[in-house]
């Protein structure tokens, strides 16, 4: 059963993308296909439904968000930077995500993983995945089902 459609996860990112990073003049977050994912975040949904957020991006794109997201120049920002700012994105979209589902349910803290691949337990299956760009760098968020749930 899909209980979100592609279409909310595009608006719903495109909207925090927007609130969070636009204001400050970077270009928007655009549907697209490009390979390099890095910087991967999680946070898990439980409860009436449960599951996985992800958001997924470059290096560069992770360390372009921690620049715009805190207001530091790149040249001054550490890996707990970035892991922190890639981490709340990850909570906010899982926030939102979180309110279209049926409830109650609860937000964990996010997990960030850099320099390897998105290692989830066999039982979560991939309800939604989509791809897009910032700044001519990858961008993905993905919602998965937890299948071993009631």
């Amino acid at each position: 059963m899909t209980v979100l459609s592609t279409e909310e996860v595009v608006q719903l990112t495109q909207e925090i993308w927007s609130a969070l990073l636009a204001p400050q003049g970077t270009p928007q977050l655009e549907l697209d296909d490009l390979p390099g994912y890095e910087v991967l975040a999680t946070t898990d949904i439980t409860g009436e439904w449960n599951g996985t957020v992800c958001v997924a991006c470059s290096r560069a794109a992770a360390r372009r968000v921690t620049s715009v997201m805190f207001e530091i120049p790149d040249e001054d920002l550490g890996e707990t930077d970035v892991r922190d700012a890639v981490g709340e994105l990850v909570n906010v979209v899982g926030g939102n995500i979180k309110g279209l589902l049926p409830g109650p349910t609860v937000l964990s803290l996010p997990k960030v993983v850099e320099g390897g691949e998105l290692s989830l337990p066999p039982h979560l299956e991939l309800a939604q995945e989509v791809r897009f760009s910032w700044m001519a760098e990858p961008v993905l968020v993905s919602v998965w089902t937890d299948t071993s749930a009631g």
